[in-house]
């Protein structure tokens, strides 16, 4: 009886990741030439969360990326109540999806607490600019009355 070749694939101690289910079972035959996945490592420190930008929003995004090199974006849950996470967006893609008119936007977080999850759903908030000296007004001191 001959025994195949094997190969053990080793994450070092400290690598950042999950590896997903695998999908093979023992006794499976597995080619080194094969298409078949047999896992998906996927890295959670740091981790990315790719948003979406409207196309009008674009050059503003634009002039403040050359000026500051990333920006401050805050991941939110589904039901925007709860800040999970802030990082940097650091990318902009260089197409814009002309079905829904935005962009595609790449942000960087550290996840040390793991608060992000690989796919999980976001909200993102990106701030673009900070006005500074200006006075704001409530909304709810201005009525209108008809004359």
């Amino acid at each position: 009886m001959t025994r195949p070749n094997s190969a053990t694939v080793t994450l070092p101690h400290r690598f950042p990741a999950r590896p997903v289910f695998a999908w093979w079972n023992p006794g499976n035959v597995v080619q080194a030439a094969g298409t078949t996945v047999l896992v998906v490592i996927t890295q959670e420190q740091p981790i990315t969360v790719v948003f979406t930008l409207a196309e009008d929003s674009l050059g503003q995004v634009q002039t403040r990326m050359r000026q500051m090199h990333t920006l401050p974006v805050d991941a939110w849950d589904r039901s925007q109540t709860a800040k999970i996470a802030s990082g940097k967006m650091f990318s902009i893609d260089n197409q814009i999806d002309t079905t829904t008119g935005t962009v595609k936007a790449r942000a960087l977080f550290d996840n040390k607490n793991g608060a992000l999850f690989p796919n999980q759903f976001v909200n993102t908030r990106l701030l673009v600019n900070t006005l500074k000296g200006v006075t704001l007004v409530p909304l709810p001191l201005f009525s209108t009355m008809d004359r």
